[in-house]
């Protein structure tokens, strides 16, 4: 009985033996590694440095580079992680997020800033992320710390920091807004949203509408570039970057506020990172009616960015962004006393798809289609006048019937004001339509003065249908080597 029992015992151990030989390899087979590399802005190798690899705050593991600048973390768990550096000299910096497969290995490079000398990463100048420290090209980097700063709701304000840049606004909150490079015309700025093209054609942009909301990072390149991006980067290239989950909990983020004026803006975001996915999206509401009468001003703006990261080389990425604004145009108010009726509306839809492959360290191909949709209406259903001939808006009409509502110790005087070319512009909408102003003026006394002008039955015209303007689609492919070798350019 006693030789039973102890096979049995016996019979036990082995298969607990054999079980946890089998998990452990299990385990192994599952789990994955975490390679990478330390280097300083020039691109030299870092030895010695601390590295840290992070999940969701936590320290997991850490390690220190070799004499290569190398680092390797293994085995480690399937999921999403991150590394902190630290080296004397250097300040501390951390990688972006990334997805650990299993069984899978994930490589990271990490760039280390001198001290505190700011260093950022840019992409304007050469088309391909490089440390602004080897790019010998005139480039700012407005990052997400320095827009919280600022905490402006445009990004036309935040362009007035950057150095040779003149930005001009007409009028109060969402009048025209234009942006002078170098004291080149506004028309030469080649403004691109996550890469997609956001120029009007004939290069113009109205930079009012762009919120700076959802927005992570502005780059501006100042000086000519039309190598890269076309014609119409004569004066400067300006880079919009949206931001991106970083957080495998989800991030809610809500806030209002309101002043003078009846002005109100909410604005709310949801943001994380759910495995290989990443995912942000954002929802900005601005509403002011500013100091003058019919001068409205309404901006909606929608931003998303979504990502996917298919393997360690390839990752796919969606990025929109939808922009609907209203403002009210009371013109020649000083001039004729009475604001117009004028509006003005404009829909702006941005969406590209970009698929990325790092085939190896000196070949990278790249694919982006973009789409550009521009709507835009302008209302004028009556244009001011003053009663006599001659006047700029039109000329009398004898044919007008008087209206059997007025005193008859009036007579009225009505105006044929055909829109001009220059109110709506031809490409845009090819319809005539002649609007009718109807003014009334004393038989006995002399024409009424400036601001005293009154109006009365002017009829309502068909609202004007607009086609999108303009719907690009983007092909790209680029072959990039990196030497190891070579002289920078002199900064200017």
């Amino acid at each position: 009985m006693r030789k039973s029992e102890s096979r049995s015992t016996t019979h036990i151990l082995l298969l607990t033996f054999i079980i946890t030989v089998f998990a452990s390899l299990a385990w192994a087979v599952a789990a994955g590694t975490v390679v990478g590399k330390v280097v300083d802005p020039l691109g030299a190798v870092v030895p010695k440095a601390d590295v840290t690899l992070l999940q969701d705050g936590k320290v997991v593991s850490v390690t220190k580079t070799d004499q290569e600048g190398n680092f390797a973390f293994s085995p480690v768990d399937v999921g999403q992680y991150l590394v902190r550096v630290e080296a004397p000299g250097f300040a501390r910096q951390e990688s972006q997020p990334v997805y650990l497969a299993p069984a899978r290995t994930v490589s990271i490079e990490v760039t280390l800033q001198v001290g505190t000398l700011r260093q950022q990463i840019v992409v304007s100048d050469t088309g391909t992320s490089l440390p602004e420290s080897q790019v010998g090209a005139s480039v700012t980097v407005i990052d997400q710390s320095e827009l919280d700063a600022f905490n402006k709701l445009d990004l036309l304000d935040a362009l007035r920091q950057v150095p040779g840049f003149a930005v001009v606004q007409t009028g109060e909150r969402g009048g025209i807004t234009s942006v002078f490079a170098r004291g080149g015309t506004s028309d030469f700025n080649k403004v691109l949203i996550d890469g997609i093209p956001a120029n009007d054609i004939g290069g113009a942009v109205d930079f009012a509408n762009l919120s700076a909301s959802g927005v992570s990072q502005v780059e501006v390149f100042r000086g000519a570039n039309s190598v890269l991006y076309g014609a119409d980067a004569m004066g400067s290239v300006i880079q919009v970057t949206t931001r991106q989950g970083s957080s495998t909990i989800p991030e809610f983020t809500y806030s209002a506020d309101g002043g003078n004026f009846h002005t109100l803006r909410q604005e709310g975001s949801l943001g994380g990172i759910f495995h290989q996915f990443d995912y942000f999206t954002d929802f900005m509401d601005f509403e002011t009616q500013n100091s003058l009468p019919n001068s409205t001003f309404h901006n909606g703006t929608f931003s998303g960015n979504f990502g996917w990261q298919a393997n360690q080389s390839t990752d796919v990425r969606f990025t929109i962004r939808h922009t609907a604004t209203g403002l009210g145009n009371s013109n020649a108010l000083a001039l004729y006393g009475i604001p117009d009726d004028a509006f003005q509306r404009e829909q702006d839809t941005y969406m590209g798809i970009k698929v990325q492959n790092q085939t190896t360290p000196r070949w990278r191909n790249s694919l982006l289609l973009t789409s550009t949709g521009l709507r835009y209406n302008y209302d004028e259903p009556a244009p001011e006048g003053i009663p006599f001939e001659g006047i700029i808006s039109g000329n009398p009409s004898p044919s007008a019937a008087p209206m059997d509502s007025a005193p008859a110790a009036r007579r009225f005087l009505t105006m044929e004001a055909p829109i001009r070319a220059s109110s709506i512009p031809t490409p845009r909408c090819s319809r005539s339509t002649a609007y009718r102003i109807t003014t009334l003026s004393r038989t006995s006394a002399p024409a009424p003065a400036f601001g005293t002008i009154t109006k009365a039955a002017i009829p309502t015209p068909p609202a004007l249908s607009l086609q999108p303007l303009a719907t690009t689609l983007t092909f790209s492919w680029k072959l990039t080597e990196v030497s190891a070798t070579g002289s920078l350019p002199r900064r200017e």
